[in-house]
């Protein structure tokens, strides 16, 4: 099951499998100041141009994680895609990124942007690209070697 988070117990899984993200990159994020966003992750993805969703089994269990936040001019970004590994391979992480896009459709933003990282996440580079999504320059500050920044008409 896929749901917006909209309570503090939902916004608190997400933040707690935004960080369980965070720490299995080989790489660090300092650089984006996610400890600011993990600390009140309601107000980095609120309504109406913002939202996080978070995925769990029927038991409960979370499972993964997406959020969608508007970074201005019509265009929301696409951020923290991440599915636990016991649940990789299911279609699970295209069904939180569909759910993202279509969101974020819904919003009325014009595109969507995501930043990622061509070595450490060749799966996530392939859905990116079957969904649409298509290399832009650089829209961000990222200093990775080997950034990656992708687009999708909406």
């Amino acid at each position: 099951m896929i749901r917006q988070a909209v309570t503090r117990e939902d916004f608190a899984a997400a933040a707690g499998l935004m960080q369980e993200y965070i720490d299995w990159l080989p790489f660090e994020l300092d650089f984006q100041d996610y400890q600011t966003e993990l600390a009140d992750v309601a107000a980095h993805y609120t309504p109406p141009g913002g939202a996080v969703f978070v995925a769990s089994a029927e038991t409960g269990e979370l499972l993964g994680v997406v959020g969608v936040r508007a970074i201005g001019d019509g265009i929301a970004e696409l951020k923290r895609l991440f599915v636990r590994e016991e649940s990789r391979g299911t279609g699970l992480g295209r069904r939180l990124a569909e759910r993202a896009v279509a969101f974020a459709r819904d919003a009325g933003h014009a595109a969507m942007r995501l930043d990622s990282d061509l070595e450490s996440m060749p799966v996530a580079n392939h859905l990116y690209e079957t969904l649409g999504f298509a290399d832009i320059p650089r829209y961000r500050e990222n200093p990775l070697r080997c950034s990656r920044f992708m687009e999708l008409p909406l």
